[in-house]
């Protein structure tokens, strides 16, 4: 029993070396777009909270879709849960749209 063992180790042991490897070779290859994603991400973020500082709240945007889409179902509106309410005036039409 303790060889079964010791043989299945030593697969796993030599499996981890190799995928090891594998990854050290692409990093070696790739790692200049990943120094890249790094700086751009925190550029983004210095960005993203910079946006944030400065925002002045103004009017609320409307959605388009409200205008285009009419509310389904107005006999039954007022009889259904909020859940049921959003399910067919939001999820029924665009469904019905594309299918």
């Amino acid at each position: 029993m303790s060889f079964y063992i010791g043989r299945e180790a030593s697969k796993l042991w030599k499996r981890i070396c190799t995928e090891t490897g594998i990854e050290i070779n692409l990093l070696s290859e790739k790692w200049k777009y990943i120094l890249g994603g790094l700086i751009f991400q925190y550029i983004h973020g210095f960005a993203a909270r910079g946006v944030h500082y400065l925002h002045r709240p103004g009017p609320t945007l409307q959605d388009v879709g409200f205008f285009l889409l009419p509310v389904c179902f107005i006999g039954c509106w007022f009889s259904l849960s909020p859940l049921s309410k959003e399910m067919l005036t939001h999820t029924l039409p665009f469904s019905l749209l594309f299918f």
